[in-house]
């Protein structure tokens, strides 16, 4: 995958968003190159300012962000 079809997959989901998702919500973007592109970071930061966590801000693999902070029990 490459930063374009990555934008591609990124501008889909977004549409998908309502307004309360992309006033108050977060975008979590891993270490992948395309994701670390300058043309991804600048169009994901038209959406969502300020709220992109990335790798320079957060660690790949902290435990602050592990799935079982995540996890839902199921009964």
């Amino acid at each position: 995958m490459d930063a374009y079809a990555y934008l591609y997959i990124f501008s889909q989901s977004v549409e998908e968003l309502g307004d309360v998702e992309l006033n108050k919500g977060y975008v979590h973007q891993g270490g992948a190159t395309y994701h670390q592109s300058r043309e991804s970071i600048a169009i994901i930061q038209v959406f969502f300012k300020d709220r992109v966590i990335s790798t320079d801000l957060w660690p790949l693999r902290s435990p602050d962000v592990s799935p079982t902070d995540f996890s839902v029990g199921l009964s």
